[in-house]
């Protein structure tokens, strides 16, 4: 097989997604993500830089997006492959975080708002 037919490996896209509780609620955030541009609720997160380890990508994107200084994540919630246009071959990994502070100030600009949820609405609304 010569150079020029060679497969050329895509990059894996990997994402960092956050699940923080207060109580019994979860903090989730609205932002644009459905197919044709709707705006929906989600919990926070977002992609991994190249050179960047998940636990800094997921305390970067949960400061851009909420406004809130997290620490290292304490569990791995869930982890998920994704295979859509937008994410070609995608691993998303969701961490529990127990120790955060500040206030609910997204700096993000696609993200609309961030507010905590009661967890059976926090379902209804992610669903």
């Amino acid at each position: 097989m010569t150079a020029e037919h060679a497969k050329v490996p895509k990059p894996r896209v990997q994402l960092v997604i956050g699940v923080i509780r207060r109580g019994e609620e979860v903090l989730l955030v609205r932002e644009s993500l459905g197919v044709n541009g709707e705006v929906l609720w989600s919990l926070p997160g977002g992609g991994v830089e190249d050179g960047e380890l998940m636990n800094e990508a997921l305390r970067r994107e949960l400061r851009e997006e909420t406004g809130l200084l997290v620490g290292n994540p304490v569990r791995t919630a869930f982890l998920m492959h994704i295979d859509s246009e937008r994410h070609p071959s995608a691993v998303a990994v969701a961490f529990e975080v127990d120790a955060w502070r500040g206030d609910l100030a997204p700096t993000d600009g696609e993200i609309e708002r961030a507010a905590f949820f009661p967890l059976p609405e926090a379902l209804k609304l992610l669903g």
